[in-house]
């Protein structure tokens, strides 16, 4: 029995410490499922002292521009020759810097856009013609039916800061702006197109320029959907080799419908001319390749006379929004260094955020440097709710958002500034509760995607800050879990692609290097709703898991309790102790127990025992008739055994 009871006791044992390791494991499992879900941890980056664009780049550029004097490939009479075309003063009245964007709505109306004269000369009309038929602009011959133009503007810049690379002491006056819009045009369709007018005698250009408009909204279009993505541009050697492969793969692919620049166009840092010279590089690509843009912390700008903000960008661009456009002047907080991230900047409406449709795809703009009021209740968080509220996702599955300041990226700079974290701060609650596909950002000079965030629910997040800046490339990344891809060796850009309802993907690639393949980096993102429904099976996956380990834990206890009691009885019940030898002699036993009888009779009298045969001895019955109680046993015979 003992033997028996030991065993038993062993196995219980063995028993509890099995179920307190599974419950153990179950716990483990589900924190650590749960980690993985969660959006990761603030990044604990230092900030390098030499990074940000306005702090030791004087060297920098010094020793690009030696390096480009030298080089072979930059200083023929080529390169030369292009300089001295792009420095050249702005004609009277011939049209120049010719760039084109989608109007309102985006699917049947285009924004033509150009410089022409200069203050104080009276501005030269505006007109464009167009026509479906390249003969009909080669003769003078489009229309100018549904065009609606502004009148010319311009504007006047002094440089507020002093250590800009290329701030100059003297006023810039810019040239007039035209910018019309062509309305009413067919979807799907291509167009070719001039501006003007041009000066007495010239004639039409040979080679007109073109575009094609947006496929409707819900269409495949019959084919896949291209749309170019370029940060961080600027005007150097490699800045052309990223528009050169642009136009090279407009030539090639009819897909190729539109394109983004994410912020910080032309480096002009305290010399708006070089505005004019970066519109004169890139017109052959923007007058052709419907563009989109926006703000980045090189457009900030401010004005030492006025003391306002973003004017080049203002004046030279127009996106499509109906929003009232509102600007003050710039500030520091308070309560932060006086850095150039640091300034407390209003522009909301206007072109500084922005969203429309085209074919399967929704597409959204935001201003990282709209940091006035920014925050729920804002301007800008009003319309990025309202707008993702308003998508209908069963014609525009998939849903896009382009910035400058990238919320997630490892590189040593560019870490922690105000502005982005302030946006992120109330966009990417956003971003994750209307299932945003992707969000794509420059800023980091160097190529970055994450694997989504939150994992396998949230959007991928893209950093292409790699389009040919003067700012040289940025190669130094600390290692982070939900980082999938980077590359900081070379300049490039990068491919949205929309095949169907339930397939978009990303392409990267580096600018032409025999060492590089043609795509370096791709992925195809996850349709919103297969990860509504990953993540409610995750949801209820973790629900059951923590069922489990409830009951795994409640059985556990209650084993355990029962094990300790029954433990306890049986130790004590084989081999005893003080306190239970304690109990039989006092109150266990009670009044009727005799100590005097055998133990038959004890057995007899507890009925305990039952044979019938079975005949108890009568000791008060023998104590009365002076016999011998025990004399009986000595009448038994066999047959009462």
């Amino acid at each position: 029995m003992q033997t028996y009871i030991k065993k038993i006791s062993s196995q219980m044992m063995m028993m509890m410490i099995v179920l307190i390791i599974v419950a153990t494991c179950l716990t483990t499992w589900t924190t650590i499922h749960s980690v993985k879900m969660a959006p990761p941890a603030s990044r604990k980056l230092t900030r390098k002292p030499e990074a940000g664009p306005y702090a030791g780049y004087n060297k920098i550029i010094a020793n690009e521009y030696k390096k480009y004097v030298l080089s072979k490939k930059f200083s023929d009479n080529n390169h030369n020759k292009r300089n001295q075309r792009l420095l050249s003063a702005i004609s009277a009245s011939s049209p120049e810097q010719v760039h084109i964007s989608y109007g309102i709505p985006a699917i049947s109306s285009m924004v033509v856009s150009w410089a022409a004269g200069t203050p104080p000369t009276a501005a030269p009309a505006s007109s464009v013609h167009y026509s479906e038929n390249i003969d009909d602009i080669k003769n003078g011959k489009g229309s100018t039916s549904n065009v609606n133009c502004e009148t010319p503007n311009s504007y006047k810049y002094l440089c507020a800061r002093s250590g800009l690379p290329f701030c100059k002491t003297e006023e810039y006056q810019s040239p007039y702006f035209h910018h019309c819009t062509i309305s009413n045009l067919k979807t799907n369709t291509k167009y070719f197109y001039q501006v003007g007018p041009y000066p007495t005698g010239s004639t039409p250009p040979s080679t007109p320029f073109s575009f094609r408009t947006a496929r409707a909204v819900g269409d495949d279009g019959n084919g896949v959907l291209t749309v170019s993505v370029i940060g961080d541009m600027g005007q150097t050697p490699y800045s052309e080799e990223t528009r050169d492969a642009v136009k090279e793969a407009m030539s090639k692919d009819d897909s190729l419908q539109f394109g983004f620049i994410l912020g910080d166009m032309s480096y002009a840092d305290g010399d708006n001319n070089r505005w004019d010279t970066w519109g004169r590089m890139m017109e052959s690509m923007l007058a052709n390749l419907p563009t989109m843009y926006m703000v980045g912390n090189h457009e900030i700008e401010d004005d030492k006379t006025t003391k306002m903000s973003f004017l080049p960008y203002r004046n030279r661009f127009r996106m499509p929004s109906t929003l009232k456009e509102v600007d003050g002047p710039y500030a520091y907080f308070p309560d932060l260094p006086h850095h150039y991230y640091n300034l407390d900047l209003t522009y909301d409406g206007g072109s500084s955020y922005y969203s429309f449709s085209v074919g399967l795809a929704h597409f959204i703009v935001l201003n990282t440097y709209n940091t006035h009021l920014s925050g729920k209740g804002s301007p800008q968080y009003n319309f990025l709710k309202t707008d993702l509220e308003s998508i209908d996702r069963s014609k525009t599955p998939w849903v896009f958002v382009f910035m400058h300041g990238p919320f997630y990226q490892s590189n040593e700079v560019h870490q922690d500034e105000h502005a982005t974290l302030l946006l992120q701060s109330w966009a990417e609650p956003l971003f994750n509760q209307y299932h945003v596909d992707a969000v794509f950002a420059g800023h980091v000079h160097a190529y970055q995607r994450t694997h989504p965030i939150p994992a396998n629910a949230g959007p991928v997040y893209v950093t292409v800050g790699d389009g040919g800046n003067r700012e040289k490339l940025y190669d130094k990344f600390d290692t982070e879990t939900w980082s999938a891809y980077h590359n900081g060796d070379h300049y490039g850009y990068g491919n949205i692609r929309v095949y169907s309802k339930d397939k978009a993907g990303w392409y990267w690639r580096g600018n032409p290097d025999p060492n590089l393949p043609d795509v370096e980096d791709s992925v195809l993102f996850t349709p919103h709703e297969q990860r509504i429904k990953d993540e409610t099976k995750r949801k209820q996956d973790q629900k059951n898991v923590e069922g489990i380990i409830a009951f795994t834990l409640f059985f556990t206890c209650t084993f355990c309790a029962v094990f300790v009691i029954t433990y306890r009885y049986c130790k004590n019940y084989v081999y005893g102790d003080g306190n239970m030898a304690k109990t039989y002699n006092s109150t266990a036993l009670d009044d009727s127990f005799n100590t005097d009888l055998d133990s038959t009779e004890m057995l007899a009298e507890h009925g305990r025992y039952k044979s019938p045969d079975f005949r108890p001895i009568n000791v008060e019955d023998g104590s009365k008739n002076n016999k011998n109680p025990y004399d009986d046993v000595d009448q038994l015979t066999s047959n009462d055994i």
